[in-house]
């Protein structure tokens, strides 16, 4: 959910002062207990008080040649005795910045920001707390205890295979069915290793059972690019447990944000408890996804799988790494989280409708004619399968425009088995600009209006304070940008705005 037109507007106004309260919100077992503290008198319920002026943020990142986003910050500073709040909030605790204006209700201020307690520290009498974007929060399941902190930290389990197996059997006999969990109404996945040091293969199944002690609902063939055996002894042969995800890579973002293994936290509750991040599902922003998840398509089945045998201990990187290579990140946007898309700016599929103008701007605070972010020109991109067979050569143009250059990108992709070309190809055809060519970078400090803006968004930039590559002092007309930092300073009553202008099609590299 996107915030107020209200509070769209107010952010416009100039001469209203933002008021500003930050709450503990109560997850699933982190530490912290139920709190508030406001900038102002009688809204929140300490007697500490925000001090003025203290508010401030440092947005993520998005680096779109390698479709990866740092995560961002924020702090503020508490003036009285710190003893209350320290009995609520500690390090780990997760809260919310939100944002009202004089004379509103506490019911009409919006959430701008979300994240987790990383340090306290200062001089009397005030104390600093920084907060590290939400994203921060995933590196470890929010678990106080050991065993229970990594993202599927079930996996791995073994036991033995009990009794003759033949490929096609619809069952698989084990000697025990503990820790074989799956999606709710859907597959789990079970390695085979062979005594005989044939090659381990993955079945899936879609049950388990007791009288005889067995998997049901079992592949007829092995899965995941393996081939199973067409008999396999029971001679001792082990039987690991998988946790297997699958799906659209945005829809399992949400599935393993989301599950809490109750099947109570929305439509995406779908995983065992381990396998989740258990965080509310009103903290996603399930409309923005689904406005990328309509980008990243193909005529039928979009699914990619992923099994994993062991613990994963940081699961924040576990799923930035998962996605990067299709061209997909994870951001906040107004206060929520969400799952975006690299996008060809050229194509404009999912634009904001905002344009930026010299009206909005207050500043330049930088310009880079070639984006020193950005990695040497590729001439031509393949992309591959799993099974490693490429789809895609590139636009070979007779010279780089710049050097140094690279002879190609090449992205490997996640399990792919359904629609492999094709969904190749759709990834192909989004990320091509972002990974192999050198945009301008502008750095923008602009109105407040505009921290309503998300890394990944497009927006229309028309100014002739700026230079350009093509146009020289004459600007940038209407050119279509990619925003790839967002910081408020909602003290100071301005934003910060990072923007990557690409070459458009009749400007070649150059």
């Amino acid at each position: 959910m996107s915030w107020s037109a209200d509070f769209v507007a107010a952010l416009s106004s100039p001469t209203l002062a933002p008021i500003f309260v930050v709450e503990v919100v109560n997850v699933w077992h982190e530490p912290g207990g139920p709190y508030s503290v406001s900038s102002i008198p009688g809204v929140g319920a300490s007697e500490s008080s925000i001090v003025r002026g203290s508010v401030t943020s440092q947005g993520a990142t998005l680096s779109p040649v390698s479709a990866t986003a740092s995560v961002g910050s924020w702090s503020f500073g508490i003036a009285g005795d710190p003893a209350e709040f320290l009995r609520h909030v500690t390090r780990g605790t997760i809260v919310q910045l939100r944002v009202g204006w004089p004379g509103w209700s506490e019911a009409e201020y919006e959430t701008v920001a979300l994240g987790q307690v990383s340090r306290m520290r200062g001089i009397p009498p005030v104390l600093m707390i920084e907060v590290m974007d939400i994203y921060a929060a995933i590196q470890s399941r929010l678990e106080i205890q050991e065993t229970s902190a990594d993202l599927f930290a079930d996996a791995g389990t073994t036991t033995a295979l009990a009794a003759d197996y033949t490929v096609g059997d619809a069952s698989l006999k084990i000697t025990s069915t503990a820790g074989f969990v799956h999606r709710t109404g859907g597959d789990g996945a079970a390695l085979v290793t062979p005594t005989s040091g044939a090659t381990p293969f993955i079945l899936t199944y879609t049950g388990v059972a007791a009288g005889p002690v067995r998997l049901t609902g079992v592949s007829a063939a092995g899965q995941l690019g393996t081939t199973a055996l067409s008999v396999l002894l029971a001679d001792g042969a082990t039987i690991t447990a998988l946790d297997l995800v699958y799906g659209h890579p945005l829809d399992i973002v949400r599935e393993v944000m989301c599950s809490t293994g109750v099947g109570t936290n929305g439509s995406y509750d779908v995983y065992p408890e381990a396998w989740g991040m258990c965080l509310p599902d009103t903290m996603m922003d399930h409309t923005d996804i689904d406005a990328y998840k309509a980008i990243v398509t193909v005529a039928g089945v979009y699914t990619w799988k992923i099994a994993s045998a062991a613990g994963v201990p940081d699961g924040y990187s576990w799923l930035v790494g998962y996605l990067a290579p299709g061209g997909l990140f994870l951001a906040v946007r107004q206060g929520l989280l969400t799952a975006r898309a690299i996008q060809d700016t050229a194509l404009r599929t999912y634009h904001t409708g905002i344009a930026i103008t010299d009206a909005d701007i207050i500043a330049v605070e930088d310009y880079q004619a070639y984006d020193d972010e950005s990695t040497p020109e590729g001439i031509s991109m393949v992309v591959n399968p799993a099974d490693g067979t490429g789809y895609g050569t590139g636009l070979t143009p007779p010279d780089a425009a710049t050097l140094p250059t690279r002879r190609g990108v090449e992205v490997w992709l996640p399990a792919l088995y359904a629609n492999t070309v094709q969904v190749c190809t759709e990834v192909y055809d989004r990320t091509y600009e972002a990974f192999s060519r050198v945009p301008e970078r502008i750095t923008l400090r602009c109105v407040l209006r505009l921290a309503q803006l998300a890394v990944g968004d497009l927006v229309d930039l028309t100014t002739l304070l700026v230079w350009s590559r093509r146009d020289g002092l004459a600007g940038f007309t209407a050119r279509c940008a990619m925003v790839v930092e967002v910081s408020p300073d909602w003290s100071g009553g301005s934003t910060v705005i990072t923007l990557l202008v690409y070459p458009e099609s009749d400007d070649v590299y150059a």
